[in-house]
């Protein structure tokens, strides 16, 4: 009951675990949520039904406007009450049951119920609900139609002939009559059912079959069907066909009429178009997942502030020994200090992110933050907006001005993670930010002026994406100033027991474990195998291990299978001449590309150094530019 006189809005608009955790929400994120907010807010507030959310104590957490008109209250008024105070005393068990049901189960609700007007009149409306769960919390999201001149219809159409008529020209919903059998014909029609099906005349529908009116006739059997074993049917949704051949969602009810011997003659009913309430239900329940996902975005994936992410990623601490990592980390010491763009190359889960970030933290701009952008996860019609920004109806939808990434890392460091999945169409403009370090937003002619050091990263064989001509040469020739190689876990299994005990650490703490124990059965096991998904999967692997482990030691889930050769490494096969020229880059940069000498390039491949040279100019082998020289 402590939430009982807040709002859906300010319940949403409440500071969640994130925010309580971060002193400052940046510009263009904050500016992401309100824009989604106030899209659900102008949606919420103009919907033709009453919209009325609950919590789980039947507190009013919101209305729209059709509610209170609806119910004779204003908002600050509703928003006082419970549900129970707006329903007679005759509907609350049914009311409630149908709530808890909805909770409990998850079974929407949809019929008929009375609801108590603040005058004591009591109104019809034809309900609807259904469970929505926002940051953890459970609400029954509840939608009425005032159907009271409709019911009034329904009864009068029972009792009296003469009413029939009168209401049959006069009502806004359709009305009609026809013989029973799935071979029924209309007897007759009111104005508002020619409209509705956009015919003319009565005459031109009381030759046709009813089922022709259906898309799929065999709903008509049903129909058909029902009526003479229940004797009614109460809100039926069929999708009807206009004369034109457009559709539109039809909710029927109707009564079979019987004559003087007892027998079925033909059914009176209504029908009423309620697409466009489908069509306003599907567009509010899309609101509030969109709201729902974007604070799922702010909780996991705040890429501007760089307190939470040292605290959350630990990224200072790459855990190694191995002759691999340390080759990397002198590489990272080289290019740290300087504002040369880097290229990190590297399987999935291999740590490039981490690497990114060791750049960042040991560069003179570590008191920035690092802006990353994932270039794979941004569909391709936002990803130019979200790099470079956009002015105020830019686009549909561009409803304020949004900062792009690049304007945010002005001074700063920008990471473009999975650089390969970047659109072709916008490499070029990022070119221009390289080599110039100026772009234009979206919308706009002006240019913006920017310093920005950047760091990219990709899983993919980059020479391989520019021959299918999937991403522009000189673009990569900007990018590959300084190449970084992150080793595959399989290439340095002698990291493998440092990361395991790191991991288990990690974890016992999180989870509340004791596990200090780990057999050399285990680790054995862990160094045999290939790691496709590498220092990802591996502590994967290890935080099943821990939730199995009920006791101090460690125990494998997962079924780990070593190769099934000594030579499977878990890659694809090469060609002779690119396992030669990986090979050649490999002992340049563990000579640090010298060539001639006792211990240079030439003298360990045993070739003359000329000869290496030839070689290295046609394997098209090129040396960092910022690699100082030996």
């Amino acid at each position: 009951m402590k939430d009982s006189n807040k709002t859906k809005a300010q319940l949403i608009k409440e500071p969640t675990d994130l925010r309580k955790q971060i002193p400052k929400m940046i510009e263009s994120k904050v500016g992401i949520e309100e824009q989604s907010e106030e899209r659900f807010r102008l949606l919420f507030d103009n919907v033709f039904d009453a919209i009325v959310p609950v919590d789980e104590d039947g507190n009013i957490v919101d209305v729209n406007r059709a509610a209170c008109k609806m119910l004779g209250y204003s908002k600050e008024e509703l928003l006082k009450l419970n549900a129970d105070d707006i329903h007679p005393p005759e509907a609350l068990e049914l009311m409630r049951t149908a709530v808890r049901r909805l909770f409990q189960n998850r079974i929407d609700y949809a019929g008929e119920i009375p609801l108590l007007r603040k005058d004591g009149q009591i109104v019809f409306a034809e309900a609807g609900a259904v469970a929505i769960t926002i940051d953890g919390k459970n609400y029954c999201l509840g939608s009425f139609r005032d159907i009271t001149e409709r019911k009034k219809a329904e009864e009068a159409l029972k009792i009296s002939e003469d009413k029939f008529k009168t209401l049959n020209n006069n009502l806004n919903v359709g009305v009609f009559r026809n013989t029973i059998g799935t071979k029924g014909r209309f007897i007759e029609v009111n104005p508002a059912f020619l409209k509705m099906f956009g015919y003319a005349k009565k005459e031109d529908l009381f030759d046709m079959n009813v089922s022709n009116l259906y898309e799929n006739p065999k709903k008509r059997k049903k129909f058909n069907k029902k009526m003479l074993q229940e004797g009614s049917v109460t809100n039926e949704e069929n999708t009807f066909k206009r004369k034109d051949g457009t559709t539109f969602i039809g909710s029927v009810s109707a009564v079979a009429v019987k004559g003087k011997e007892g027998e079925v003659s033909h059914y009176d009913g209504i029908v009423e178009d309620i697409t466009e309430r489908k069509e306003s239900e599907r567009a509010l329940k899309k609101a509030f997942i969109e709201i729902r996902e974007l604070k799922n975005r702010l909780h996991t994936e705040n890429i501007y502030l760089r307190e939470e992410i040292r605290r959350d990623h630990n990224f200072e601490n790459i855990i190694g020994e191995s002759d691999a990592l340390k080759y990397v980390l002198f590489k990272i010491k080289q290019v740290a200090t300087t504002d040369t763009s880097v290229l990190i190359l590297g399987e999935t889960g291999s740590g490039k992110e981490l690497a990114a970030r060791a750049i960042h933290n040991a560069s003179r701009l570590k008191g920035r933050p690092l802006v990353k952008v994932n270039c794979a996860t941004l569909p391709s019609n936002l990803i130019e907006s979200e790099l470079f920004g956009h002015e105020k109806g830019a686009f549909t939808g561009a409803q304020k001005k949004m900062v792009g990434r690049f304007e945010l890392a002005n001074g700063a460091t920008i990471f473009l993670d999975e650089i390969g999945e970047l659109p072709l169409d916008l490499q070029n403009k990022l070119l221009r930010v390289l080599e110039e370090g100026a772009f234009e937003r979206l919308g706009s002619s002006r240019t913006i002026k920017v310093e920005v050091r950047v760091i990219a990263a990709t899983n993919r064989d980059v020479k391989e994406e520019i021959r299918r001509g999937r991403f522009r040469k000189d673009l990569y020739y900007r990018l590959n100033v300084f190449p970084i190689s992150m080793p595959p876990l399989r290439q340095r299994k002698e990291d493998i027991p440092l990361l395991v005990n790191a991991f288990v650490h990690k974890l016992n703490k999180r989870m509340g474990k004791n596990v200090e124990r780990i057999p050399k059965r285990a680790m054995k096991t862990l160094q045999n195998y290939s790691w496709p998904g590498n220092v990802r999967e591996l502590e994967n692997v290890i935080e099943r291990a821990i939730i199995n482990s009920q006791d101090s030691m460690l125990r494998l889930v997962d079924k780990l299978e070593p190769p099934l050769t000594d030579s499977f490494d878990g890659v694809e096969r090469k060609t002779l001449m690119e396992l030669e020229r990986d090979y050649m880059v490999k002992i340049l940069e563990e000579t640090y590309w010298r060539i001639e000498g006792k211990n240079g390039a030439a003298a360990i491949l045993g070739l003359n150094p000329s000869t290496l040279r030839a070689r290295i100019r046609k394997l098209e082998i090129n040396r960092p530019q910022a690699l100082s020289r030996k």
